[in-house]
């Protein structure tokens, strides 16, 4: 109980959880703005990340939220929820820095994203994924020689 007390309070001063130990995507996205995002893609991806992950973390099963909810001293808090949102925003931002990379990566060989998106017809999703695997194996072919 004390350490989800102390997560809940850290939580509540990152902007995480508002007073009533709850998710607070707008504080959080509030809070960001105190930040220089790389650029106004990866701010706008970042805030579509944080709006699905608190979409997944509140739509997990019922059964699964009744029994993480802990109640103390500083009140009720749902782990499950806080858990789902924190890993998912985890995961989601690593993907995010490692597609912001491939975006540029791209734009410096190849021109505007938005350009080669039009030309080939596949969305970031799809696009993203090809040129890592591509560069992950040129990237192995070189490791192999040493």
């Amino acid at each position: 109980e004390a350490h989800v007390g102390n997560m809940s309070c850290v939580l509540r001063e990152t902007n995480v959880l508002n007073k009533e130990n709850e998710i607070d995507v707008q504080s959080l996205k509030k809070s960001m703005e105190q930040y220089t995002m790389p650029s106004p893609w990866f701010k706008n991806r970042f805030e579509e990340l944080m709006d699905v992950c608190y979409e997944t973390a509140v739509n997990i099963p019922a059964s699964i939220v009744d029994e993480h909810n802990i109640e103390g001293d500083f009140g009720s808090v749902n782990l499950a929820h806080v858990k789902t949102f924190m890993k998912c925003c985890k995961e989601g931002k690593q993907k995010l820095c490692m597609n912001q990379d491939t975006k540029n990566k791209i734009e410096s060989n190849f021109g505007p994203i938005k350009t080669i998106l039009e030309e080939t017809k596949l969305t970031e999703y799809q696009l993203f994924p090809l040129v890592q695997q591509m560069l992950q194996g040129e990237e192995s072919e070189y490791m192999g020689f040493m």
